[in-house]
């Protein structure tokens, strides 16, 4: 070991880390990585600006959209959406993207009819009732998102990154616009909820207008006779992996709609905000490398070495992601009182609850596809079935003496290393992989921990006052 530090002058380091840089998995999750970092940076800046136009309230009624949204969306396209990358073939592709595009056209009347058919029962049942409009844009919302996913796999599969990070880019800026806009004409949450609506609508008409391009006869190709003959090849996806995608949604995202009708909006707005900044590290680099892994993933199976590629993945976010995590979560109860406002002071208190969570949704979220490159979407959909029955138990009946939020929490985090443990044994690593490839990355994770506590000692040192004064943002 001594002799090769010794060997490692600056000019072989540097061109150790261009050659790393120059892989192509490496340069892939590089320009996702880059497109979401400004989405997400241009998000976070003008979170504040939001938090002072919206009350905690309206943010509940945004949370309960997304979550309807996240239950409905990811199950529309009956999941063939992430069977797209998966033929050698790109003409059996297009037509596995349109069996999506008719699951998706279903999802969307069925919604509908249940929404506004329902919305006079649904609201009598609610601590605070939703507006009206929720019902009316659910349906709508659902059929952008589904839509969005569908012909984000699409491009991914074409390993047209770069569209995909300049498309991000652009939902979150329009989405931003509009949100702010909306709420300095003060149309409440409204304005929210029309935000939210861009960012699926938005990427939608991204992808649609590449598709049409690269494919200007599209609807031509269209054959009715191969989409059904593809969907008996890939009728696991419908039959197994549907079922897993709604029942992991409904694990996310039902507890939240639990919580609107126990507890009301506000703390279902302080939930939601926390969970969107724990997220952000899994949006920023888990989503990245979750795109690209699935186009690397089938072949790495096919070759015998998916154990140690998963390893691999796992040891790049310890090193990357986990760390600075950990850290902004630890500060988190020390800032974010002053950034978004005194009024949202539960926040801060929430992201230290929920950071083990976020911590192990960032690892597993990327290599969850595992079971599917696998074809065990049995396995996948009983780890989903546990996590809905978990969480929503939890939240029902509370327990240890803490409140509902706080054992959402406890929960997820529980359910997310039980997943990873099943993922690491269904790929079946050898052991000499575990400990080379996660050795860095905890090391890395233990730093970042350190430096956090050493962050706010020093703050409480030095008095929260002088702290306040130098980061307050004048809105």
């Amino acid at each position: 070991m001594r002799d090769v530090l010794a060997s490692m002058t600056p000019e072989r380091a540097w061109q150790s880390l261009r050659a790393i840089a120059n892989r192509p998995f490496v340069k892939s999750v590089s320009v996702l990585a880059g497109g979401a970092a400004f989405a997400q940076a241009l998000a976070i800046l003008v979170l504040p600006v939001l938090t002072r136009l919206y009350s905690p309230d309206e943010f509940g009624v945004l949370g309960v959209f997304a979550s309807s949204l996240g239950i409905f969306s990811v199950a529309a396209c009956l999941r063939f959406e992430i069977a797209i990358p998966i033929p050698e073939r790109d003409d059996e592709a297009l037509q596995i993207l349109f069996l999506a595009i008719v699951g998706a056209l279903t999802a969307f009347a069925g919604i509908a009819l249940v929404s506004l058919v329902g919305m006079r029962a649904i609201q009598a049942r609610l601590e605070s009732p939703l507006p009206e409009f929720f019902y009316w844009l659910l349906p709508v919302g659902v059929l952008g998102a589904s839509l969005y996913n569908a012909l984000l796999y699409w491009t991914t599969r074409k390993k047209n990154f770069s569209l995909i990070a300049r498309t991000r880019l652009w939902q979150s800026s329009g989405a931003s616009a509009i949100q702010v806009g909306l709420g300095v004409a003060c149309l409440g949450p409204l304005g929210l909820v029309f935000g939210q609506l861009f960012n699926s609508l938005g990427g939608l008409l991204s992808f649609s207008r590449e598709l049409f391009r690269a494919e200007p006869n599209l609807w031509s190709k269209v054959s009715w006779q191969e989409m059904k003959r593809l969907f008996g090849v890939y009728r696991a996806f419908p039959l197994f992996s549907t079922w897993e995608a709604l029942v992991n949604g409904a694990s996310l995202h039902l507890p939240i709609l639990f919580l609107v009708a126990l507890v009301g909006d506000t703390e279902v707005g302080f939930l939601f905000l926390a969970l969107k900044l724990t997220q952000i590290p899994s949006t920023l680099i888990g989503a990245a490398i979750g795109q690209v892994y699935l186009t690397e993933a089938p072949l790495a199976q096919r070759e015998g070495r998916l154990g140690e590629f998963n390893l691999r993945v796992i040891g790049g976010i310890l090193k990357t992601g986990v760390g600075p995590l950990l850290f902004a979560g630890l500060l988190a109860p020390n800032v974010l009182h002053v950034v978004l406002g005194d009024e949202y002071d539960r926040v801060g208190h929430l992201v230290v609850w929920l950071l083990p969570l976020a911590i192990t949704q960032l690892i597993v979220a990327p290599v969850s596809m595992c079971l599917h490159v696998l074809k065990k979407t049995g396995v996948a959909l009983s780890l989903q079935i546990f996590g809905l029955i978990l969480r929503c138990w939890a939240v029902m009946f509370p327990f240890w003496g803490l409140d509902a939020v706080e054992c959402y929490a406890i929960t997820g985090w529980v359910f997310y290393s039980l997943y990873l443990v099943v993922v690491l044994f269904q790929a079946s690593p050898k052991i000499a992989w575990v400990a080379k490839e996660l050795r860095a990355g905890i090391a890395i994770t233990v730093f970042w921990g350190f430096l956090a506590t050493l962050t706010i000692f020093l703050l409480g040192y030095f008095g929260p006052t002088l702290f306040k004064n130098t980061i307050e943002l004048n809105v």
